[in-house]
């Protein structure tokens, strides 16, 4: 066979090895589980996104292969399907995505429904604002780490500032 020949076949084959190698890499970066899908994202005001929120609480433990079904719809189990089911969104966003459907807003215009988000260096977390607690701390709804059901927890100001603070796009 001739270079002429090589040449083409080569690259071929790289380049069919580089497509599986980043179609392997992309699949495995999704959610490993999906729950239910919408036909579209809730208009939610931040009563109804805290009362969601509240259905959850102390009975859905954290799980990012598992989904929970009630009258708020069938979403996963971890974070971020935590804070899409909180605000209706026609389904369970991840960390990477959920900022499709926010903005970024300032720490003091936080309100109840808000939520505070984090990704970077392998540390990606979500979790619902509910209310500011003392000197800066805030308290948060979340569903965090296997085998913890979601809950209320107070974070400290230190952990508040880490994150940025943003608004879903149809809370009003």
């Amino acid at each position: 066979m001739t270079a002429k020949k090589i040449a083409p076949a080569l690259i071929a084959l790289l380049l069919g090895v580089a497509f599986l190698f980043v179609s392997t890499s992309v699949a495995q970066a999704a959610p490993t589980k999906m729950c239910g899908k919408y036909s579209s994202n809730q208009r939610l005001s931040r009563g109804q996104v805290i009362s969601r929120a509240q259905s959850w609480l102390n009975k859905v433990p954290y799980n990012q292969n598992a989904c929970y079904s009630n009258s708020n719809g069938n979403y996963r189990t971890d974070c971020s399907g935590y804070v899409s089911m909180a605000w209706g969104l026609s389904y369970s966003r991840t960390t990477a995505d959920i900022r499709g459907v926010t903005n970024n807003i300032s720490r003091g215009s936080l309100a109840p429904g808000d939520a505070l988000w984090h990704r970077s260096g392998g540390f990606n977390h979500v979790a619902l604002f509910v209310k500011w607690g003392n000197g800066g701390q805030a308290w948060v709804y979340e569903e965090y780490n296997t085998g913890h059901k979601a809950e209320q927890r107070l974070w400290k100001a230190s952990q508040v500032n880490s994150f940025t603070p943003i608004r879903y796009g149809n809370i009003y």
